[in-house]
């Protein structure tokens, strides 16, 4: 392929100088600010278009692929800026990498016994089948009766041994001790405790999710809301896409809605598969691998065996 004459770069070199004499653009990077979307970002695409630049890059990450591409014609000024935004972007993957080690993503699952062997109670319980009550029952501790409102079914947990009732920041493991000791209910705590940041983040996106999307289970207390993919009703299934959105979102709004949700989903599934015991999380690999759902992680990613959702 022919390299491109000074000529041909003729709309290229317009916007590098228009960049690079607007001194509080070039800065931009080193301080991260730049944003799509943002004013900022508005004035980078008033210079493409009057450098009449056939395609103007519609995003940051692009742009400065632009920029790193054609590095023979840019001012010094505007190679410092790049310079600057790569060793920013390369600082952010590390810590994500940081993150990740921290939080045991890539660990393999536990078996109960080596969770037992943490410090994490394993709990031999037999269920009652003749219960007197509906799956979604509410509990409240004796006393507490007051807190649920009268149009919700309720229980007050009897202080007797026919429950067990896990006291709080503790955890347990509760295992099927009339069958074949199955893993039936796994509590587990701390895993998070040393990233609140990270923590408030997931709590942020939730709290926008629910906000831009309808509830669907409104006769019920606390909201539910659905994204991507579900089976339909219960009396008439057809796998397909979510579509709950309340209000209409711009393309920027819906890619930027899509992967905040996404990557929470992301975090959250592959928290549970490096944390939950092995005997819960292999049969689950294996019921998702069967039903040939598709993924949402790419292609070669052994950790990040995403259910479709």
């Amino acid at each position: 392929m022919p390299k491109q004459t000074v000529q041909q770069n003729k709309p290229l070199l317009k916007i590098f100088e228009i960049l690079a004499a607007n001194a509080e653009l070039v800065t931009l990077p080193r301080q991260g600010t730049l944003v799509a979307g943002g004013s900022d970002f508005e004035h980078i695409q008033q210079a493409g278009t009057c450098a009449r630049l056939d395609s103007i890059p519609q995003q940051v990450k692009p742009l400065f692929h632009l920029f790193s591409n054609h590095k023979k014609i840019l001012s010094s000024k505007l190679e410092q800026a790049v310079g600057q935004y790569q060793l920013k972007h390369k600082t952010a993957t590390n810590m994500h990498r940081v993150q990740a080690n921290a939080l045991g993503l890539k660990d393999n699952p536990p078996t109960h016994g080596q969770l037992q062997a943490q410090g994490v109670k394993v709990i031999s319980r037999n269920h009652a089948d003749d219960l007197c009550y509906n799956c979604g029952t509410t509990l409240v501790d004796v006393g507490n009766e007051d807190l649920i409102t009268s149009t919700l079914p309720a229980l007050a947990v009897p202080v007797d041994t026919t429950w067990y009732i896990v006291p709080a920041g503790e955890g347990g493991i509760f295992l099927n001790d009339g069958g074949n000791g199955d893993v039936e209910l796994a509590i587990l705590h701390g895993y998070t405790a040393a990233w609140p940041a990270l923590v408030d983040y997931v709590n942020e996106v939730i709290t926008q999710a629910v906000s831009d999307q309808c509830n669907c289970h409104p006769n019920h207390c606390g909201t539910l809301v659905q994204y991507e993919w579900n089976t339909g009703a219960h009396h008439a299934h057809a796998f397909g896409p979510v579509c709950n959105i309340k209000r209409k979102l711009s393309g920027e709004e819906q890619e930027e809605h899509d992967r905040q949700i996404l990557g929470v989903f992301a975090l959250s599934w592959n928290l549970l598969a490096a944390t939950l015991p092995k005997e819960v999380i292999n049969p689950t690999h294996a019921a998702i691998s069967a039903a040939g759902l598709p993924a949402m992680a790419s292609q070669g990613n052994v950790q990040g065996q995403l259910p479709a959702l």
